[in-house]
């Protein structure tokens, strides 16, 4: 078995650039091979940035009416300040986790509509995205776009409404099988007496609406206030399991092996639900580079289209355009399908969403996005392939290209297939990148590379 200093490689890096940055290039891999694992890991992918600059002045206003006048273009704003910030991330994991945990604990704009709510929210779950995950448990649970997205607002004792003590046990802690149908019940009359002001951007408690009851809650008795709820929660092992096995989905596998998530959770657990130490086990594990969780999973759309982006340099203008693209792929930020969110993989993948990723690839080349108007910059393929000293080796650049943009390993008769865009049936070693026709060639070759299923995995 390869120990982790052995490990340290730059196809492993790859791996672990692929799966926590999105966005990484030859250089991004060389820089972490300048130190050990544990250094990269601890002192650069882990590592809390400092809180970003405000999307906009009105994040200050506070909302007057639910469905204001300006939600809809508030929330193209907030998308494209994220986007950006996903972007321009650095080498820390913050950006990327602050999605994760965005589609752990879901709310749509669509409903909670306050997009200043919204935004408070997201700068809540930055707050602790290296942190308590039982503490962000306790606060979203009584934060204003939350008590309005699951109806935690019209929650009071003569009117108990169970969304969200159903959607706390069976989507944001311990999971399916673990809870009954009346620890809902109970559970919802605890945390009833909370409501969104409209006066203010804080949540407030009234005693009056509060169930003051003893309730039966996960076998325990007694007053409990949303405290003690989330408390009791976290008490059950199965809670650290099931988190600790979304986490590994989103980074390692689809289908995890179980005694790590059990060895994970266990990390979880003996730190305080600290989300840090458990990144740290995570990604400096020997079962994180074991070659069957290597290109296993889908990139989400802002994976592919950012990672694609950063792949051949570009800069990161018309967020209009790219915020567009993301939508058409089913990935709306801020702004799920439902209370489950994004469910990832192969839902990601269908005849509509894949002819969008593809467009988008072949925008990158051609300069035109799906509505036929300009887009730049757009890719200098003949730098590009000028990066490669195999540049004026067809066989050779194709190999080159091929492991610079695929994780999934490519068969030799895709490789082929390529090959023949730079030789168009002639013996290869008339290729040259100085001749006439090269560019288009090259953009020939790259737009195919592109569209192949293997581009889609990570």
């Amino acid at each position: 078995m390869r120990t982790l200093e052995t490990l340290w490689d730059k196809g492993n890096v790859r791996h672990l650039l692929s799966r926590t940055l999105m966005t990484f290039n030859d250089k991004d891999v060389d820089f972490a091979l300048s130190m050990s694992m544990e250094e990269f890991v601890t002192n650069f992918l882990l590592k809390q940035l400092p809180a970003p600059p405000v999307p906009a002045d009105w994040v200050y206003e506070i909302p007057q009416v639910l469905n204001g006048p300006h939600n809809e273009e508030y929330h193209k704003v907030l998308v494209e300040w994220y986007i950006k910030l996903l972007y321009n991330h650095s080498y820390s994991l913050q950006e990327r986790l602050m999605l994760f945990l965005h589609n752990h604990f879901t709310t749509e704009v669509r409903k909670a509509f306050q997009i200043q709510r919204v935004y408070q929210q997201s700068m809540l779950i930055r707050q602790y995205v290296f942190g308590n995950f039982k503490q962000l448990t306790k606060d979203i649970t009584v934060d204003p776009a939350m008590l309005i997205y699951l109806d935690g607002s019209t929650n009071t004792k003569d009117s108990v409404n169970e969304n969200y003590s159903r959607e706390l046990l069976e989507l944001f802690t311990i999971g399916i099988g673990n809870y009954t149908q009346e620890d809902i019940k109970q559970g919802a009359l605890a945390l009833t007496g909370w409501k969104v002001p409209d006066n203010s951007m804080d949540a407030a408690f009234d005693p009056k609406l509060h169930f003051g009851g003893a309730v039966t809650y996960l076998g325990k008795v007694g007053n409990f206030s949303y405290n003690d709820v989330v408390d009791l929660i976290f008490e059950k092992p199965a809670t650290a399991r099931y988190i600790c096995n979304k986490l590994c989905i989103e980074f390692i596998s689809p289908k995890p092996d179980e005694s790590f998530v059990d060895e994970l959770a266990q990390v979880f657990s003996d730190h305080s639900y600290e989300l840090r130490p458990v990144l740290a086990h995570m990604f400096m594990s020997t079962y994180f580079y074991h070659e069957e969780n290597k290109a296993s999973k889908i990139k989400n759309p802002v994976e592919f289209v950012l990672s694609s982006l950063h792949m051949f340099g570009l800069d990161l203008k018309k967020c209009n355009v790219i915020r567009h693209f993301l939508y058409r792929q089913d990935q709306d930020l801020f702004n799920p399908p439902d209370v489950k969110g994004w469910r990832g993989q192969r839902k990601w993948i269908n005849s509509t969403t894949y002819s969008i990723r593809n467009a988008f690839s072949k925008m990158l080349f051609d300069g035109t996005d799906l509505d036929n108007n300009a887009y730049e910059p757009t890719v200098d393929v003949i730098a590009f392939a000028k990066k490669f000293s195999s540049q004026n080796d067809a066989v050779k650049l194709v190999e080159d290209i091929s492991n610079y943009i695929f994780h999934y390993p490519l068969s030799t008769e895709r490789k082929d297939f390529l090959l023949g865009f730079l030789t168009e049936g002639n013996d290869p070693s008339y290729w040259s990148i100085d001749s006439a026709s090269a560019p288009e060639k090259l953009k020939k070759l790259l737009r195919m590379a592109l569209t192949f299923p293997e581009f889609q995995l990570h």
